[in-house]
Parts: structure tokens; sequence; C-alpha cells
């Protein structure tokens, strides 16, 4: 099962503090990977709802071998996935903004928002269970947390990530809050009602799921929805597979999972002891029959 980074370097905050956007670097030599940067033969349903999540976004493009690809930190039309997937890309992370133009406005018009303006809209908290414990218990956290963020009216979404991995990405695109903010008190409310089955010490993560935010902080960037893997950022964790069970495979963090949106019905199954079969194969019939799950973080 591949690890993207090796590094164990920090990015270093920016002047005002913020977390640096990763810099792209050259890719090494040899050929592309076999599975590239879309979910999908471009054109497909599966690379058009990737497309909706990657258009106007400030996106990084990851590679098998941990380089970032230097074709743009934007993706805007089937054109330029083409070539991100012959370019050997196989993972996508939201640098949590907007892409801005020259006069300091988003594409849309508006105001410059998310990472441009050095407060990012998007935002990933990453569920993983602990030794001991199932995906139930990393869903009933899940389950949580979509509860809670739904009470406080910011739009969630649990995806796939792995083996024994959830994901919620939220969004605060379009209000005036904060999605590292929004993210971080949700984590330490989890963590304070349910100390029992969550963590955020994976140290401690024996029988309890483990919660990871990923924010921008040090680098640590959400995966964009329908993102064929889940790329880490350099540097920010550590040796580059964060695992709570590191003598265990199916417990590491790879780059072999796609990034699939799924119902909290589903999340609520999982949680209820049923297991979890969603491949990149269902795709077309998903998005088919439910719609883009993901399209509330637009």
């Amino acid at each position: 099962m591949p690890s993207f980074f090796r590094s164990s370097r920090r990015r270093a905050a920016s002047a005002d503090g913020s977390p640096a956007v990763p810099q792209p670097t050259t890719p090494t030599s040899g050929p592309p990977p076999a599975s590239g940067a879309a979910p999908g033969p471009v054109g497909s349903e599966a690379t058009t709802a990737l497309l909706d999540h990657l258009r106007d976004r400030r996106v990084a493009a990851v590679r098998t071998d941990g380089s970032w690809w230097t074709g743009a930190d934007t993706i805007d039309d089937d054109a330029e996935l083409a070539d991100a997937v012959a370019a050997g890309v196989t993972g996508w992370l939201d640098l949590g903004g907007r892409r801005a133009t020259t006069s300091g406005a988003t594409t849309s018009g508006a105001t410059t928002s998310g990472a441009a303006s050095g407060r990012a809209d998007r935002a990933g908290i990453r569920l993983t269970v602990g030794p001991g414990t199932h995906l139930a218990t990393a869903a009933t956290a899940t389950l949580a947390m979509l509860e809670d963020l739904a009470a406080a009216g910011v739009p969630a979404v649990p995806t796939t990530g792995g083996p024994g991995t959830l994901w919620v990405l939220l969004s605060t695109v379009g209000t005036a809050a904060a999605a590292d903010e929004v993210a971080r008190s949700a984590v330490h409310r989890l963590v304070t009602d349910r100390p029992e089955s969550v963590t955020t010490d994976t140290a401690q993560a024996q029988g309890r799921a483990g919660a990871m935010i990923f924010d921008g902080r040090d680098g640590r960037w959400a995966p964009v929805p329908y993102s064929p893997t889940v790329p880490a950022a350099p540097g920010a964790i550590g040796a580059g597979a964060p695992s709570l069970a590191p003598d265990d495979p199916d417990l590491s963090w790879d780059g072999s999972a796609a990034v699939i949106p799924l119902h909290p019905d589903e999340i609520a199954a999982i949680a209820a002891g049923m297991p979890l079969t969603v491949g990149a194969a269902d795709l077309p019939a998903r998005l088919r029959t439910r719609g883009d799950l993901a399209a509330v973080l637009r």
C-alpha cells in the first residue's frame, strides 16, 4: 500500500501566521502511475462531479511519488484534468479558498475568500479506528459530529477514506466563519462529550476512534470530494503515513483510498455494524440515483 510523503520537514508559516501554501515541486522522473487524477474516464459522471469541486478552487495536485504537479493551482475543465492525469496526479487537496483574480476578487465576483485571504473556508476531520476497535466506532463518532454540525448550521459531508477511516468535510463558503475554528470547536465538543470513544491523542487510541483536523495548519489540507486517492501534505504528518496502529497495514493512511461522499444513513448503518462496501466502481450509479452528496460544500 503506497504512502505519499516520506519527509519529516514541517512547513513554515507565512508572514501573517497562517500556514504556508504548499509550493509545487518538479515531478520525479519515471512513468506516471497507472491510476490518474480522475475517478473515471474524463467526461464521465464521476469526473464531472470531481470537476465541480475543483473548478475555481485553489487546489494542490499530488503524484504518488509525493511531488506536486506544476501544471496549475486550479483545474477548471476536462482538458486541464486530462493534463493532470497525464502528469500522473493521483490525489487532490483543497487549499481552503477560491481562486482570486488580480483585483482581489474571486472568480464569482465576490470578495476574496478562503485561504486567499488567510482564512480557510474548507476543513476536514479524519476519524480513524484505534487498535482493538472497528469502523463502527469511527462511524458512531462521525454520526455524532454530523448531528452537531447540522445543529450549528454548518454544511458537512462524510466520505470514505480508506480501511478503518472516515472523513467529515465541512464548508464555511459564503459565511464569515473560519473553517478551522469551526472544525476545532466541533472536535472539542465531540471529545468532551464522548471521551470514552473518541480522542485526539493517537497514543491513547486503544479501543477508541482517533480524530485529526485538517484545516491548513502545518500544511494539513482536506482532500477534495471524488479525489481518486487521499494524499497528505508534505512534511505535515511526520513520516507521511500516520496510523493509530503502525503495525497494522490496514489502518495506515495511504494513497489507495478514493474520497466518496456518503449519506448520513450509510454512516448510521456502519455504526450499527454493517460493512462499508462502497467503491469507485459504484460512483456512476450513485451519482445517477443520489446526485452529488457533497454539493452542499460548494
